[in-house]
């Protein structure tokens, strides 16, 4: 595009991930691996970026329509990289689905050389994290709206991903973290009370076992 070079400006959206691919890229289908994530955000939330897609949908159309001109043909759009949430019904939920994709390597078309990158992972608090995120994750993810056009003339935008921040975490065991479930700190029963109390328990049974031990050598 004619615009290629020009750094896009990065935005965030916070939602909840679906079928997240964000520690290590999927190579099930490209070899060169993706990154990628749906990310569902309430109807309100979601018109910010919903406005950052169309924007550059246009820009795309633009350049689309100005090649198939030359070339006496049509420009074709794709889909937006957006859907209304639906639930088991089919019925909308007033919530949109968001899709981040981001290449994991390949070779640079300056100097030939091959490349890779990763996603950064941040918690909540700003600090890199390397936590596994598992579908049901709240995240806050950073991209990119890049507009662009094949050789066909068909044209759209990729949300390009760049970054993501953990703010409630659901791990492969399908765990979510306190404040997920709105619980805060209290005075009261900790799970170090726990650890503590275990460690008392198994000093005694050993102690039991030993003299049982010492019985069964008379």
């Amino acid at each position: 595009m004619a615009d290629k070079k020009q750094k896009r400006p990065v935005h965030k959206v916070r939602g909840i991930a679906g079928f997240p691919w964000l520690n290590r890229p999927d190579t099930k289908f490209k070899a060169e691996g993706i990154y990628k994530t749906n990310l569902t955000v309430p109807g309100d939330d979601a018109q910010a970026t919903i406005e950052v897609i169309e924007a550059a949908m246009k820009e795309a159309e633009a350049e689309a329509k100005e090649k198939a001109k030359a070339k006496r043909k049509t420009a074709k759009p794709a889909d937006m990289p957006f859907d209304p949430e639906v639930d088991d019904e089919g019925n909308e939920t007033g919530a949109v689905v968001f899709k981040f994709k981001s290449t994991a390597s390949g070779v640079s078309k300056k100097t030939g050389k091959p490349w890779t990158r990763t996603i950064p992972i941040f918690d909540a608090k700003g600090k890199p994290s390397k936590a596994n995120i598992y579908g049901g994750s709240e995240l806050v993810i950073a991209f990119t709206a890049e507009p662009w056009v094949n050789a066909k003339l068909e044209y759209g935008v990729k949300l390009q991903l760049e970054a993501v921040q953990i703010i409630n975490l659901v791990t492969g065991g399908g765990s979510r973290s306190a404040s997920a479930y709105g619980f805060g700190e209290e005075d009261g029963y900790s799970a170090d009370d726990e650890e503590e109390l275990g460690q008392a328990d198994d000093g005694d049974e050993d102690e039991t076992s030993e003299a049982e031990d010492g019985d069964d050598d008379f």
